[in-house]
């Protein structure tokens, strides 16, 4: 079955699901509730921008390496989301900025430009995440959902030649649907792993995207209504098409690395 079929399916197959979930218990996720974060994502960019122009009748190849260019180095990237549900229902939508500009050396082509040596990288990519969930077991002690919504993902990266002053830039929006699983176990009392892992293999018209989100935290209430959290986030973003006529990328990046914040409940 492909993505486009899975797709299509999940939402019956839910629905269908809704009579066996169990609902019961004093538990962060019974009945109504909601919840919103302010936290960070430290990481950096890794991975490879690939791209190819046609000079006349020649394909010309270029790699620009996410570590040669300055994009390397872990930063802190602001994040925030809010959480609002009825079990068995949830909804939660969650954003994070990456934007850091970095220096290193690039010698080759990318998108039709010779890059020689000393450049300076200005990247940015923002993701905002919206999804809905429905729980397929819930109790007092966990629960297990199946979801499905939006990644959206706003990716303006520039490569400049500090020498010859030349610059090329990819500024690209990508939404990509996504399904995936969440899960939620109390371990002791105030104390409680959650989970969520998301993605989608998307061909849309000439464009080919991979998307895959993984989050893990481990969240502590101190009181009825401020938690905190730490945990680690990984994800991959794939993507293949044309830029401009003569003009085609494919780009694998990577953000991985710790996560952490504080939030309340209500």
């Amino acid at each position: 079955m492909n993505s486009k079929s899975l797709l299509r399916l999940l939402p019956f197959v839910a629905v269908s699901l809704a009579s066996c979930a169990v609902s019961g218990g004093d538990s962060a996720w019974n009945g109504p509730h909601g919840s919103a974060f302010l936290g960070g994502f430290y990481s950096g960019l890794s991975g490879d921008l690939r791209t190819t122009d046609r000079v006349g009748p020649v394909k010309v190849k270029g790699t620009a390496n996410m570590d040669s260019v300055g994009q390397g180095d872990d930063v802190f990237n602001p994040s925030g989301g809010v959480r609002l549900g009825f079990a068995p229902f949830e909804v939660g939508l969650s954003m994070f900025d990456y934007a850091e500009t970095g220096s290193g050396k690039f010698t080759g082509r990318f998108l039709g430009k010779t890059f020689t040596g000393k450049v300076r990288s200005d990247f940015d990519v923002r993701n905002i995440k919206g999804t809905a969930g429905l729980d397929l077991w819930n109790s007092e002690q966990a629960r297990i959902a199946v979801v499905l919504g939006v990644d959206y993902l706003d990716m303006d990266l520039l490569v400049q030649d500090l020498g010859t002053k030349i610059s090329e830039r990819i500024d690209e929006a990508l939404p990509i649907p996504v399904v995936g699983v969440r899960g939620d176990v109390r371990l002791i009392e105030d104390l409680r792993l959650a989970g969520e892992f998301v993605g989608m293999d998307l061909k849309v018209e000439d464009f080919n995207a991979t998307f895959f989100d993984l989050e893990l935290a481990l969240l502590y209430q101190f009181s009825a209504n401020v938690e905190a959290f730490v945990g680690y986030r990984d994800l991959t973003i794939d993507f293949a098409g044309p830029l401009a006529k003569n003009q085609t990328v494919d780009a694998n990046l990577g953000l991985s690395g710790p996560i952490f914040g504080v939030g309340l409940r209500f």
